[in-house]
């Protein structure tokens, strides 16, 4: 009998079937479109009734017809590669599986005298696709022999943090991002709410290590997943990892991209898709420094840019990557309005007129803070000394104002955020 066991949820159904190999699962569900991530990748539609059985940690996001987030289940199938192998999928997932395991070595026989592509390229193949799961990896060292019709190759692995460090470290971020996805993840969110969830999470939550970048003295546990969920500091590399795994924990195809900053630093960042459209998204440039820190703005300034936007501070090799072309789901476009961390809402202001009085009301209020957005700067020359005078000027004084302004211009998104300050005397 084929059938070993079924497990049933409402909607759902993992059914576990034996298919010639150590472990597999046939899933089958009833909502309109699933998606599934395996070792924490980027995530790809699959259709009811698929057979998955490789070696790996899955994730099945389920959305219903109208592109509402449902759920997700994760499972995992325990099957090692062939050590015997005669093509390149058996020696891509051979380096796979040796990576996960944090391998100090992996030596195989080819038994195939054309070794073209059976080199030391598909680590990076591997680490490209599979980011969390390579988890602390450095570098690796080839050394083939071959002997008539076959080769031995052997791979050594060299990793960043010790043998009795790497599976404790691993398995802290594990259950640390399981936490975050469930608490972030509710029935009825749309892919790029959930995918802003997750943003904010990151931003809100980690500190950029900007003492040790600019003293030139990271430490490796920055570059991590690890740096961002368990000790709260990283560098770009652990914030585009640590997105890219809670993005594809949820259902929400993403890739990392590697470039250069705004200064041709080495940086990193994720390509997201949205709707069937693909999204430039940099966590790490969203974290505040500067004024923007200061206004305590929780910035979206780098949340689902296109390719012509985000290429003002952004390079990298284009045709290495699918293109962005829409600002569709940036963060004003869908209709969002910017908050501090005290909880002010920037009320967004799309004339010199309405700056003006939006000023004129807070006095009126008396309030001490007035916190806008400047919507169009590339078109609108504001004037933030003149708006205060007029806005004076229309409404009559009890007591003298003074004002202050504190603002940080996006770089992207042609906004100006800017606090407010009034100060009233007798």
């Amino acid at each position: 009998m084929k059938l070993l066991s079924q497990i049933c949820w409402v909607g759902l159904t993992l059914m576990i079937v034996w298919s010639g190999c150590a472990n597999a699962k046939q899933i089958s569900f009833a909502e309109a479109r699933g998606m599934l991530s395996r070792d924490y990748s980027m995530a790809q539609p699959v259709v009811s009734g698929a057979t998955i059985d490789a070696d790996g940690e899955y994730w099945l996001t389920l959305f219903d017809q109208s592109g509402r987030f449902v759920r997700r289940e994760n499972f995992a199938i325990s099957k090692q590669p062939p050590t015997v192998i005669n093509n390149y999928n058996d020696y891509y997932e051979n380096v796979k599986y040796a990576l996960k395991n944090f391998a100090p070595t992996l030596t195989l026989s080819i038994d195939n005298t054309d070794m073209q592509g059976f080199n030391e390229d598909v680590v990076k193949e591997v680490c490209d696709a599979y980011p969390s799961l390579t988890f602390g990896y450095q570098q690796s060292q080839l050394k083939t022999t071959t002997y008539k019709t076959s080769t031995t190759v052997e791979l050594v692995f060299q990793y960043r943090f010790s043998e009795n460090q790497l599976p404790f470290m691993r398995n802290a971020i594990d259950a640390k991002a399981r936490r975050i996805a469930d608490s972030i993840a509710k029935v009825g969110m749309r892919d790029y709410e959930l995918e802003l969830a997750i943003h904010d999470y990151i931003v809100n939550n980690t500190r950029y290590d900007e003492l040790n970048f600019k003293n030139n003295t990271i430490p490796p546990v920055d570059y991590t997943e690890y740096g961002v969920f368990i000790n709260g500091v990283a560098v770009c590399e652990g914030y585009a990892e640590a997105a890219g795994r809670l993005l594809g924990m949820t259902g929400i195809p993403t890739m990392i991209i590697s470039g250069y900053g705004k200064s041709g630093e080495s940086h990193a960042w994720n390509l997201v898709k949205i709707q069937n459209e693909y999204c430039q998204l940099d966590c790490t440039y969203d974290d505040p420094v500067g004024n923007t820190a200061e206004l305590g703005v929780v910035s979206h300034d780098y949340f689902n840019l296109s390719d012509k936007i985000i290429a003002r501070d952004h390079r990298w090799y284009a045709s290495d990557y699918p293109r962005a072309i829409t600002m569709r789901y940036s963060f004003y476009n869908l209709g969002y309005s910017a908050k501090d961390s005290a909880g002010n809402v920037y009320q967004k202001i799309t004339s010199q007129l309405e700056l003006q009085r939006a000023i004129a009301t807070a006095i009126l209020a008396h309030k001490s803070t007035l916190t806008v957005d400047l919507m169009n700067t590339d078109k609108i020359g504001y004037n933030l000394n003149n708006a205060f005078n007029q806005a004076t000027d229309t409404i009559t004084l009890t007591e003298s104002i003074g004002c202050k302004f504190l603002y940080s211009d996006s770089p992207t998104l042609n906004v100006r955020h800017v606090r407010v300050t009034l100060e009233y005397g007798g």
